[in-house]
């Protein structure tokens, strides 16, 4: 079946972040979909899911829409001629949930695409582990942070049966498990995990590749919280350099400029820093960035009082406290920490002599 090998084509590429064959293969299935017409609707649905990967890799969902809403349609039609395929074609849906319609639909699409794999093809398929961590992903973005460690867990252990220990995907689930536990305060978890990530994706794409960055950035702030200051200053210097290429995505430099900040507050620079959280601050801004944006508010308030300038700083607090408990609820650490400042700030005000 041409159109399946072109699928798989597209997930290959995808996988390597390879955009040249992603442009290859969107040429072919568009041709193929041309030549088809319609008349092999298996066929015809592979061709789409080639497609809508290609397009993703590309960066250009809106094309991908109608190639996602055709597999719907599709999958729907032949769920009883094909129970396999129909699970296949659940994956597909799962990104589209996750791009067009939020965390919550994801999380439900992800759901039954677990379970659909399970039973079309084994609890240890790669697909069956795709989709657990594709659950795991969404549980992430809905804040259910107990359930979504358990499927990454799983998940990441399957991909590492399924797929190798060194396959891409489990680099990128390992940095996403990091970031969670980061999110909950768990550094030495955090560091071990996202020492792992970078290893892994290393070894994949070489170690000057701008897709290690958000590992990097994360394992740096991680060992910053936990007191390891060499680590911390390694890892962003490291970040620094990565960054500087052309083409690196405006959002890994906004987290690098922010950890920069961070360090260079801790160490007493704090025109350098806030320099630094402006610069990071306008990017997380165009980005629509839930956690990173109100964690900023909360490190450049935290920055300000460290220098006694507490009126501005608890200024800040009210819009970090807000954005973060929408953005990663209230057991969040750095939520907790937010909160901690402002009423310490709060009682110092109170305290002073008027």
């Amino acid at each position: 079946m041409y159109a399946r090998t072109l699928k798989d084509s597209a997930a290959s590429a995808l996988d390597a972040s390879d955009t040249t064959e992603a442009e290859a293969v969107l040429r072919e299935a568009g041709g193929l979909l041309a030549a088809l017409s319609g008349r092999d609707q298996i066929e015809s649905a592979y061709a789409h899911a080639a497609a809508a990967m290609a397009l993703g890799n590309l960066m250009r969902p809106a094309e991908a829409e109608p190639h996602y809403v055709e597999i719907a349609r599709l999958r729907t039609r032949l769920f009883s001629r094909d129970p396999r395929f129909f699970a296949e074609m659940s994956l597909l849906q799962v990104d589209h949930a996750q791009l067009v319609h939020g965390p919550e639909r994801a999380v439900e699409t992800a759901r039954e695409a677990v379970a659909l794999n399970r039973e079309a093809l084994d609890d240890k398929a790669p697909d069956t582990a795709r989709a657990l961590v594709a659950l795991a992903d969404s549980l992430l973005d809905l804040r259910q942070y107990a359930e979504a460690e358990r499927h990454y867990r799983l998940g990441i252990e399957r991909l590492r049966e399924t797929l190798g220990p060194r396959h891409r995907q489990v680099g990128v689930k390992l940095s996403n498990l990091g970031l969670l536990y980061l999110r909950l305060g768990r550094f030495d978890e955090a560091r071990r995990t996202l020492t792992e990530a970078l290893d892994v994706l290393a070894g994949v794409y070489g170690s000057r590749h701008a897709y290690l960055l958000p590992a990097m950035t994360y394992l740096s702030w991680a060992a910053l919280e936990a007191g390891d200051l060499g680590t911390a200053r390694a890892m962003a210097v490291r970040a620094t350099s990565l960054a500087e290429g052309e083409d690196v995505f405006d959002a890994y430099k906004a987290r690098v400029q922010h950890m920069r900040g961070r360090l260079d507050c801790h160490d007493g620079m704090f025109d350098k820093a806030m320099a630094e959280f402006a610069a990071a601050k306008a990017i997380y801004a165009q980005e629509h960035e839930a956690f990173l944006g109100p964690a900023l508010l909360g490190h450049e308030a935290a920055c300000l009082a460290s220098v006694g300038r507490v009126a501005e700083a608890l200024a800040l607090l009210p819009q970090a406290i807000d954005g973060l408990e929408r953005g990663v609820g209230a057991e969040a650490w750095d939520t907790r920490q937010a909160k901690l400042l402002q009423a310490t700030l709060k009682a110092r005000v109170a305290d002073a002599p008027h």
